[in-house]
């Protein structure tokens, strides 16, 4: 764990002076939220010593002021939830996880709330997941097939021992209960008792921790807070998780490439599904509609236009994922532009609309230090 923090502290120290100075593509602040989004996370199964996400949780309430219970989704990189659990945090605690735990081993750290807090909570919470559990977990975030119904929950893959998708975490007033476990179940975002809060109490961070090559990028969670207006109802969808603020459609990236410092970029997307998806036949191909695409613009650093609405490779049914981008070799550094669609094939008339979305970046230089960044949105 030292190692991994030294690499990332040793790499805001070399890019500092790499990157320099930029208001125009500063990083989000690490505000509190009611919703935190870890917006991509990898997990190498089958080695004990590869990629591995690691994340923290914590309550900023001031001590002897507000206790909290937040609920964590993990989502598949089709945008289904697959598992989640409840946790405690007292004022001022702070909560860390290595995903490899859960994922490889079944294990996470226990919390017991005081006695009473939470209707329908029974500590310890978060008890370990049992082998058959687990299997049905690691199959489902790994693009293999159940083997009853022969679907599928994420992208399939050529490695299938690498788990990829993402997590939610959300301030809650009660623990699941009665069928109310995620986002889209009648009871968390809407109704006369909701469990989900509005207290934007929580804040967090993550690093993508590569161990192999003494590598780790470390991101802020991308703070959510909910809306006071339910905009669902108005939407047709009742059980959506509309409450929460939305993301931006489009987005700005800066990247730097080759140089004395051998820098190269990896991308990340992610865009928001505010309607429940179902497990479907496992092909790469969409089979559901909307789906949403990606196109990018590519400026130099003076801000002149080098690549334009250059298409993004199909990214299938998948809602997040690290991509590759076929930039100019003889620009060092500049930014990007992204914007994510889809496609309405309407009688008569064709059309486009936004997805919500997030982009965000690792930048690494020498293949040994390396700072994570997220986009700026562009309104």
């Amino acid at each position: 764990m030292l190692r991994e923090h030294r690499a990332v502290f040793i790499s805001a120290l070399v890019l500092a002076v790499l990157l320099g100075p930029n208001p125009l593509l500063a990083a989000p602040t690490a505000e509190p939220g009611a919703s935190l989004l870890f917006p991509y996370f990898e997990v190498e199964l089958d080695e004990p010593d590869g990629l591995t996400t690691m994340l923290s949780v914590s309550n900023t309430s001031p001590q002897s002021s507000r206790q909290v219970l937040a609920h964590a989704v993990i989502w598949s990189d089709w945008g289904i939830p697959v598992y989640s659990w409840d946790f405690y945090l007292a004022p001022g605690d702070m909560i860390s996880y290595n995903l490899r735990d859960l994922l490889t081993y079944g294990s996470l750290p226990a919390t017991s709330p005081p006695a009473g807090f939470g209707a329908h909570c029974t500590a310890p919470l978060a008890p370990a997941v049992t082998p058959e559990a687990l299997a049905d977990l690691q199959r489902k975030l790994t693009g293999r097939p159940d083997p009853v119904g022969g679907l599928c929950s994420s992208e399939p893959r050529e490695d299938g021992a690498i788990a990829t998708g993402s997590i939610t975490v959300d301030y809650v007033t009660d623990c699941a209960h009665d069928g109310i476990d995620d986002p889209f179940d009648a009871g968390y975002f809407n109704g006369t008792s909701p469990i989900a809060g509005k207290s934007a109490a929580l804040v967090g961070d993550f690093f993508l921790v590569d161990p192999g090559a003494d590598l780790a990028e470390g991101f802020s969670a991308y703070p959510l807070h909910l809306l006071n207006v339910d905009y669902s109802f108005w939407d047709g969808r009742e059980n959506s998780d509309l409450r929460r603020e939305p993301l931006s459609t489009n987005w700005r990236l800066r990247f730097l490439q080759g140089g004395p410092f051998e820098a190269r970029t990896s991308f990340f997307v992610y865009h928001r599904r505010t309607v429940r998806t179902v497990p479907g036949a496992c092909v790469t191909v969409p089979v559901e509609a909307p789906e949403c695409k990606w196109s990018f613009d590519v400026f130099s650093p003076s801000g002149a236009l080098a690549l334009t609405d250059v298409q993004l490779e199909d990214q299938g049914r998948r809602t997040t994922g690290r991509v590759e981008l076929d930039l100019p070799d003889d620009l060092l550094s500049g930014t990007v532009n992204f914007r994510s669609y889809y496609f309405v094939d309407a009688p008569n008339m064709g059309y486009e609309v936004d997805c919500q979305s997030l982009i965000f970046g690792a930048i690494e230089a020498r293949g040994r230090f390396g700072t994570g960044i997220f986009g700026t949105p562009l309104h």
